[in-house]
């Protein structure tokens, strides 16, 4: 585990939950969302997913088969539960969601990660919308199993040379669905080229690491109003701020900081059940009679917040660690591949 990725987990997960709760702001007072750059933390995870995932593949020499099983096994049993509790609301009692009905076929599309548009929302999302980014970090994984079949000295090379070529037919008309086209799944080979360098060797000072992160951290915020392709002003930002934390060599006599690390490791639970916890939140919030614009908005915010990454924490902790618990029971789970770094979807 490189504790550096595992902090970027928690940031990136947070980062998107104060987004959202930004927007549940905006909607009831009118005011702008000050933090666009949030909902940016969706592209440092998919650099960190590309990293992670061709370590991991890389490490263990996985067969094909194995390698997406596992990965299947990881991302769905926690995903798979929460599409069905907000599948269930809806049947029973619709008037408990804002934006979502039940629909079979959406909920079996969503279910098997395939993208279909909302039977509400103008917009492709699963029933459980933040499992959209799910739906591409299924098609990379696929496309990192296929690779397996490859010499080990070609996969890199052809899972960056896949993803390349479909945003770039894409473009140029193919028959390839607009959702897989986009360039956001470049972002995926962007951690790929992070895991090369990391393979050879190479590595940066400790304090040269946090000074790339932080970089990248200021070019995102910087470039997130700019008129510019979510690739260039989001995806190159990632990998200076995801270089920084791989490539960067740990300082010994600094302990990890515990709950930046718990919340890294419940980052998956987090992403998920924020799109839950917040919606509950800002009734409750609401029907005792709070303002949402006490200490100009702030104290929703990072009440909201705080309380999303405690239900993310125990939901890892009651729900997601369990499950792994159980699935790494099962005959085709039950040798974890070495240098696997626990944690977010990879």
């Amino acid at each position: 585990m490189i504790i550096r990725i595992q902090y970027l987990r928690g940031i990136a997960a947070l980062m998107v939950v104060v987004f959202h709760a930004f927007e549940m702001l905006e909607r009831q007072t009118g005011f702008g969302n000050p933090f666009r750059v949030g909902a940016l933390g969706v592209d440092v995870f998919f650099v960190i997913s590309g990293f992670i995932i061709f370590v991991a593949a890389d490490k263990s020499d996985a067969k094909p088969f194995d390698f997406m099983l596992k990965r299947l096994l990881r991302i769905a049993p926690l995903y798979w539960a929460l599409s069905l509790l907000v599948a269930t609301i809806a049947l029973f009692k619709p008037a408990l969601l804002a934006s979502t009905v039940f629909d079979l076929r959406h909920l079996v599309a969503s279910l098997l990660f395939i993208p279909m548009q909302h039977p509400k929302l103008d917009a492709i999302f699963p029933v459980l919308v933040p499992g959209w980014t799910l739906n591409y970090e299924m098609a990379f994984y696929f496309v990192m199993a296929s690779a397996l079949f490859a010499p080990r000295v070609f996969r890199p090379w052809i899972v960056m040379g896949v993803l390349g070529a479909v945003v770039a037919l894409g473009r140029l008309g193919a028959p390839i669905p607009v959702f897989y086209a986009d360039a956001i799944i470049l972002e995926f080979a962007l951690g790929i080229a992070i895991a090369l360098v990391f393979r050879s060797g190479f590595r940066i000072a400790a304090g040269t690491g946090v000074l790339l992160t932080l970089t990248g951290f200021a070019l995102l915020i910087w470039l997130e109003p700019v008129d510019l392709s979510r690739f260039v002003k989001a995806g190159l930002p990632a990998l200076l701020i995801v270089a920084g934390a791989a490539l960067g060599r740990r300082d010994a006599a600094k302990p990890a900081w515990r709950p930046l690390l718990l919340l890294g490791d419940a980052s998956y639970s987090l992403y998920l059940t924020h799109a839950l916890v917040l919606p509950v939140f800002g009734k409750l919030w609401a029907g005792e009679g709070w303002s949402m614009m006490m200490g100009g908005g702030f104290v929703f915010i990072a009440s909201a917040a705080a309380v999303s990454a405690l239900i993310g924490v125990l939901c890892y902790r009651l729900v997601e660690k369990p499950l792994l618990g159980l699935t790494a029971r099962t005959h085709f789970a039950r040798k974890p591949p070495s240098g696997v770094m626990v944690g977010q979807p990879q």
